[in-house]
């Protein structure tokens, strides 16, 4: 039994482990497939060929290093824009090939005797003139000849007669002969079936075959389709005297005349093809023991191209030894590779989850890395500087669609790849962080279109910042300096041009939302807003309001404030439609749900969400914004008509989740903010009297029945923040409540200014009535006497008007 049971309990732990292994796979699968073709893809783009030995050795720069001397003999490869240019000038050098074709020449002659034949049976016919025109015409028509009524006159008129020919002596047998022979003229010159300008390099010879031997002849000496014409005509002005009479020929010999010399393209590719692999891919050497470069020297291109030759020799001769020679350097790459990839996938497992579940987010994470690194293989591909790498569309990409910490890490991804990719340069790494870490500040919070000159200016400052301190540790010269500080703020000023350019492209591939998205639907004159406002007036105040508590939240706690804003307004548009069932929007009338039951108003008030992402997928609402309509409200309970509805039931059981919201809870740290920010604003505007003490208590009371609720355990909130969140939810309704001095009535002043006038009055009789008794000394001692008192009631007066706020504002 005891053996069953610990084969049970296997059965299910492996059970268990298998389940597991499944379930990651099944969330996992297409992040992995991501990730290991990204490093597939940079291990192509490594350098091949190429050491790292001498990667830190640029054109123009001193070498201050040891002298460096070829330890054996090797040739010196060319570059390849020399090597091209020794194919094309190897390519020119091979003439076009051709073939004569007597086949055609005999061919067109026959076909010219039986157009001939043809013609003169039919002039020489017993039929009417008539019947002979239209016979003619058939013929030239079945043989593809354009010509002119007055030929066909010509002809019929002129070779009529059978007996004696007309004054000029020209018969047809005469006529036949003279075209015969202009044909077999033009057929002994050549006719090309090509022109030179239509041939590569438009050659001025060609390479005529006759059998195994191979002429080569002036190309003018031939004709041409394009020439071909001109030259039957002229032949034939030799031949005839008069106009027609060779208009006639040409008419007749232009249509069937053909080519007879032809492009031989086979040949010709097949010798270019030749010449091409006799170019000699080295153009010199170095012997063994020879100096390539000395200490302190400039480097020159002759130098980098002997260094890169004497790499290429390296790895072939590695290769050549043995396998594992040629797979050291390869699994080094590969470690690289994966380490800088391991690094960025650490992080997103610890700090960005939702990022690394989501298979789309992955592959745009790795998308904007592979293009920089792109960039990176070309420039190293045609030697091109360093400075030209758009080192910041990686981490201006990664800040704008998620978040500064992602786009450092992924900074740090792209330096490590960056600087193996330029031959283990350290150079490359420190510039990536450096231009790096100053794009990410300058699209850190974009809160206004200037972003891309902002961008700009720090841009700039990172590359004159990384380009001046590397340029300075080589002792570059002056002029090196500058031009390499030029090409620095050029691609200060183009990547963010750029990088705006790709931001739409990912924004409407990857159904992303930017913060210049965001900004324009933050627009409170947007249709949707507008109508809010129109027919829902204290729902678009409130969504304001929360709005404005949402932003500080999300400011004080570091989210996305931008996001928290724009989502609060929009979260309750799906109340326009039936804005009299919300209680901001009732104007002191009549509740229309004292006449419906609880369960009926609970319908009305659940349905606003529905209604809202319905108008949200028809506005075009970016999804980043739709999920704050159902979010911020979660699964609450409403409690006020569930209290109603079980006042009603007569002790029968009330279902609680009728009188729930539908979900989902909240799933950002935006959309929980706006969740309590909807609270909060609502519950204050029910306080008689709004002191901080009350407020802060108001608070603290609805976060903890969020919190308690479990309507918060789906959001990445934390304690500290939720703290974050009440102090800040507290100084803006304090701005809102703020205390007012309450003055005093105003014809309570103006009795009180009465009752003190009549007072002085009294009192200034009594001081004259003394002064006429002879008393006058004392009677002004007694005046002054009477003063003191009056000016302290008038004290007490103030103080008690300044005092009357205190009533309202924190004890």
């Amino acid at each position: 039994m005891a053996d069953l049971k610990i084969g049970k309990n296997r059965n299910s732990m492996r059970n268990v482990v298998n389940q597991k292994i499944t379930e990651f796979y099944r969330n996992y699968l297409w992040q992995f497939i991501t990730v290991f073709s990204f490093i597939f893809l940079v291990l192509l783009l490594f350098p091949r060929g190429k050491s790292f030995e001498y990667s830190n050795l640029k054109i123009g720069e001193i070498n201050i290093g040891e002298p460096i001397v070829a330890p054996f003999t090797f040739s010196i490869n060319k570059s390849e824009e020399e090597y091209n240019q020794d194919k094309e000038n190897a390519q020119k050098n091979i003439l076009p090939y051709f073939s004569r074709s007597d086949s055609v020449v005999l061919a067109t002659e026959a076909q010219l005797k039986l157009i001939l034949k043809d013609i003169d049976g039919i002039i020489k016919s017993d039929i009417p003139d008539s019947t002979k025109h239209f016979q003619l015409v058939e013929v030239f028509a079945n043989n593809n000849i354009n010509t002119s009524i007055e030929i066909f006159g010509f002809l019929i008129t002129q070779f009529n007669t059978k007996e004696k020919p007309k004054e000029d002596g020209l018969t047809f047998d005469r006529f036949t002969e003279k075209l015969i022979v202009v044909l077999r003229d033009i057929a002994a010159i050549g006719v090309l079936n090509v022109a030179p300008e239509d041939l590569p390099n438009n050659p001025a010879q060609l390479a005529l075959k006759k059998g195994s031997e191979v002429e080569m002849v002036q190309m003018a000496y031939f004709k041409n389709i394009k020439t071909l014409n001109d030259e039957i005509l002229a032949k034939l002005k030799g031949q005839f005297a008069d106009e027609v009479s060779y208009h006639a020929g040409y008419d007749i010999l232009h249509a069937i005349v053909q080519p007879n010399i032809f492009y031989d393209a086979i040949e010709t590719n097949k010798r270019i093809k030749q010449a091409i692999s006799r170019v000699p891919r080295a153009k010199g050497t170095v012997l063994e023991k020879e100096k390539i470069i000395g200490s302190n020297e400039r480097i020159t291109e002759e130098h980098i191209q002997k260094l890169n030759s004497l790499a290429e020799e390296k790895v072939r001769r590695e290769v050549a030894d043995s396998s594992w020679a040629f797979l050291r350097p390869m699994s080094g790459k590969l470690i690289l590779i994966s380490a800088a990839v391991f690094f960025l996938l650490i992080y997103l497992f610890m700090a960005e989850p939702r990022i690394l579940a989501d298979p789309k987010l992955v592959l745009m994470v790795f998308i904007s890395i592979l293009l920089v690194v792109f960039s990176s293989y070309q420039v190293g591909e045609f030697y091109l500087s360093e400075y030209l790498i758009p080192l910041a569309i990686t981490p201006m990409i990664l800040t704008i669609f998620f978040n500064p910490s992602l786009a450092f890490m992924g900074t740090v991804t792209l330096a490590i790849l960056l600087g193996g990719l330029q031959g283990n340069a350290f150079s490359t790494t420190f510039m990536t962080l450096s231009v790096g870490t100053m794009s990410i500040l300058s699209v850190k919070k974009v809160r206004s279109r200037s972003w891309l000159f902002k961008s700009i200016i720090w841009i700039t400052m990172g590359y004159i910042i990384a380009i001046s301190a590397l340029e300075l540790l080589r002792y570059s010269s002056f002029e090196a300096l500058s031009r390499n500080l030029l090409l620095g703020m050029m691609n200060g000023f183009l990547i963010p041009i750029l990088t705006y350019g790709l931001s739409v492209v990912f924004e409407y591939i990857f159904d992303m939302t930017t913060d210049a998205t965001l900004l324009e639907l933050s627009d409170l004159n947007k249709p949707i807003l507008r109508k809010l406002a129109l027919r829902a007036p204290g729902s678009y105040h409130h969504s304001i309001l929360v709005g404005s508590l949402s932003e500080a939240a999300a400011e004080a706690i570091g989210a996305n404030s931008l996001l928290a804003r724009v989502g609060a307004y929009y979260h309750d548009i799906g109340k326009m439609d039936k804005p009299e069932y919300f209680v901001e929007n009732q104007k002191g009338g009549r509740n229309p749900h004292e006449k419906l039951s609880p369960n009926m108003s609970v319908l009305i008030l659940v349905s606003h969400v529905k209604r809202g992402l319905e108008i949200a997928q028809e506005q075009g609402l970016p999804k980043e914004i739709q999920v704050f309509i159902p979010e911020h409200h979660g699964t609450n309970l409403v409690t006020y008509f569930y209290s109603k509805a079980l006042e009603k039931s007569d002790g029968k059981e009330v279902n609680k989740i009728d009188f729930r919201y539908p979900g989902p809870k909240p799933q950002t740290k935006e959309t929980g903010i706006v969740m309590l920010a909807d609270a909060v604003e609502a519950a204050s505007r029910t306080l008689k009297d709004p002191t901080v003490s009350r407020l802060r208590n108001l608070v603290s009371n609805i976060i903890d029945d969020r919190f308690n609720n479990c309507e918060l355990d789906e959001s990445p909130l934390t304690l500290r923040e939720l703290n974050q969140i009440k102090e800040a939810f507290v100084q803006i309704l304090t701005g809102i409540f703020h205390g007012r001095i309450e003055y005093p009535d105003q014809e309570k002043v103006g009795n009180k200014e009465n009752d003190l006038r009549v007072e002085r009055e009294d009192k200034g009789a009594e001081s004259l009535k003394s002064t006429k008794n002879g008393n006058s000394e004392n009677g002004v001692k007694s005046k002054k006497k009477e003063a003191v008192p009056l000016k302290k009631n008038e004290q007490n007066n103030d103080k008690n008007i300044q005092s009357q706020p205190t009533e309202t504002s924190e004890s």
